[in-house]
């Protein structure tokens, strides 16, 4: 009897050890939910991640841009978040839409801004603003953002960067995140 096999008996057991390992190994993490929704000429892009929702807003405009959240068809109570891109800078603001026509940072009413990663970009007569804010509700400004929530979404731009000058386009959808 040879053991010229026996070289290749060690690689077979290599990868079978290899596979059972494999086999025992935690899950790799869910794919990322994602979705996209558009009106008006405005696009939101969507991405759930850990506890965030990470955001991305385009509108053909140099003005502002601006998407809000809210579990019930209507503007009042609405988690709203307007951006502007000025002299280069993205300027982003976490707000809360009290009443028709009075929207206000949510500082202004007792709160703190829920935002992170804010960026936003200029170009070609477009602007685009990204965040990311918690899926979880987390004051009384915040709605439900997880994964598999149904919200009003409210979509928006002006062509200007002061967030108190009125929209030029304003849409409203129902979407599942």
């Amino acid at each position: 009897m040879s053991f010229t096999g026996f070289p290749m008996a060690a690689g077979m057991a290599s990868l079978l050890v290899s596979l059972l390992l494999s086999m025992c190994a935690p899950p790799s993490p869910s794919p990322l939910s994602s979705g996209t929704a558009s009106a008006g000429g405005i696009t939101l892009t969507w991405t759930h991640e850990g506890d965030a929702l990470r955001c991305r807003v385009q509108a053909p405009t140099t003005g502002w841009v601006g998407v809000g959240f809210n579990e019930a068809d209507g503007l009042s109570g609405t988690h709203l978040v307007m951006g502007a891109v000025v002299d280069g800078e993205a300027v982003v603001s976490d707000r809360t839409i009290v009443a028709p026509g009075d929207h206000r940072p949510v500082e202004a009413v007792g709160g703190a801004s829920a935002l992170s990663e804010v960026s936003g970009t200029e170009r070609d007569g477009t602007t685009e603003i990204a965040f990311a804010l918690p899926a979880a509700t987390s004051d009384a400004w915040s709605h439900d953002l997880r994964e598999g929530t149904t919200v009003h979404l409210l979509l928006g731009y002006s062509v200007a960067d002061d967030f108190d000058h009125h929209s030029r386009v304003r849409r409203h959808l129902v979407v599942r995140l």
